[in-house]
């Protein structure tokens, strides 16, 4: 690991920073089964005085899926079940319909036909906003509102890709009650445990300990202290409370070391099932068990996850032919934790910066970003970063209307509907103007 690729990294890490001072990132990365950089950045509590560690233990969201598949495989390695079974031969109180059933296989890759329902999103906000109503008290609440949900099916089972949190929590179900263990008993006994993943585990008691995130929000200026989304609802699908450290041990069996499991098992998990819906920056990809895959990232496979509980996010992704990892965790939404981790691998196989289309917008944000307007001053225009995004705002006559502003094939454009209207840069007297259908915008602010 070279003084050129930590400064690269680092740099990198404190643009992604420098929008949210209340925000800390801790980063490990691994080559070749050793672990070769790790930092925090930024701090973890919320007085801002505690520096964050890659021993600080993070809720990491949906990264716990591709643990409960392992737990699915592992289970169905022993005979105990398969996942061309039906999800009704265990728990028969689910009525999911669909044409010949949703099998355990369908959960596994969000290909049960079934909308999103938005039962972790209520969990979560629950936590946060604590003057909204409780739902989901007991099981039978979340049985009775996953099947009147089934009836919102789009798909018949194994057709479509929909990311489903409820299945994974079904999954978990299952698991707890085919092992006579429950879920986190046997995720325990049969994973973390086995891994050396002594810092990892479920429940709001784990962040007790002295080297644990402090959950709070943002609302507006002010910055609240709010509880830990923490349910039995969401441990399958996205329980897990972890660290850096033991993110690593766990990405390591892809990497270089299966043990203790085998070779085999662990390559199901990794093997795309279906094209996943939505485009990504690096091309098509696919989920597999737990695991989203990218056949094609760079000239090899990317693996990943990434996770988000409302008060941190997670991200852990691997390259395993060339024996590359990296896990990283966050206490902000507003940090692009898969950018980051996408960076760090990029760098290590060493593709330029410059190559990257999230590096490239980014510059294009910093760069732009600003109040405009056109030769009469008569239309103003800015441009403003909100998360990821660069949004254009056009004020004329009293109203104002926003766009989000895209880079496609190395050309930005205002979506305006179904209508993209190119940004055209104009470079003049050590400034760059705007022109954008009849206008031509200079910088005022």
């Amino acid at each position: 690991m070279d003084d050129a690729w930590i400064g690269r990294l680092e740099s990198f890490v404190s643009r992604q920073l420098q929008g949210d001072p209340n925000a800390c990132l801790a980063i490990g990365v691994l080559s070749g089964g050793e672990l070769v950089y790790s930092k925090g950045f930024g701090y973890r509590d919320f007085s801002l005085t505690k520096p964050v560690t890659d021993r600080t233990l993070f809720g990491v969201g949906s990264v716990t899926k591709s643990i409960t598949a392992l737990s699915v495989l592992l289970l169905e390695g022993e005979g105990r079940l398969s996942v061309e079974d039906s999800v009704s031969k265990y728990l028969p109180e689910y009525v999911l319909g669909g044409s010949g059933g949703v099998r355990i296989k369908h959960l596994l890759t969000h290909t049960s036909g079934i909308p999103a329902l938005g039962v972790a999103e209520t969990i979560i906000e629950e936590k946060v906003k604590s003057d909204r109503k409780r739902r989901f008290r007991d099981r039978s609440e979340f049985v009775e509102w996953v099947n009147r949900g089934a009836l919102e099916r789009v798909a018949a089972p194994g057709e479509k890709f929909l990311y489903w949190n409820e299945g994974y929590t079904i999954l978990g179900e299952i698991v707890g009650k085919v092992s006579s263990l429950g879920y986190r008993e046997f995720v325990g006994r049969r994973v973390l445990t086995p891994l050396g993943m002594s810092r990892s585990g479920f429940g709001v008691s784990m962040l007790s300990d002295d080297d644990s995130m402090e959950p709070y929000v943002v609302d507006g200026k002010r910055k609240m202290r709010v509880g830990f989304p923490d349910h039995p609802l969401l441990y399958a699908a996205g329980g897990l409370i972890s660290c850096v450290r033991d993110l690593l041990r766990y990405i390591d069996v892809f990497i270089v070391n299966p043990q203790p499991f085998e070779k085999k098992l662990l390559e199901r998990l990794v093997a795309p099932h279906v094209k996943c819906g939505l485009p990504t920056p690096f091309g098509d990809e696919y989920y597999g068990y737990g695991w989203v895959v990218n056949q094609d990232f760079y000239g090899h496979t990317l693996v990943y996850h990434s996770g988000n509980i409302g008060v941190s996010t997670a991200y852990v992704g691997f390259v395993p032919e060339a024996k590359i990892g990296v896990a990283l965790v966050s206490n902000s939404e507003n940090i692009h934790t898969a950018y980051v981790g996408a960076f760090a691998l990029t760098q290590l196989l060493g593709i330029e910066e410059e190559n990257l289309p999230f590096v490239r917008y980014q510059r294009l944000i910093d760069t732009l970003s600003g109040v405009y307007e056109n030769f009469s001053g008569t239309v103003k225009l800015e441009l403003r970063q909100a998360g990821s995004m660069l949004y254009a705002s056009f004020s004329q006559e009293g109203a104002t209307q926003t766009f989000p502003v895209v880079l496609e094939d190395g050309n930005l454009s205002v979506v305006v509907g179904v209508e993209r209207i190119p940004i055209e840069l104009i470079s003049a007297l050590g400034r760059v103007d705007l022109l954008i259908e009849r206008n031509r915008f200079h910088r005022v602010s």
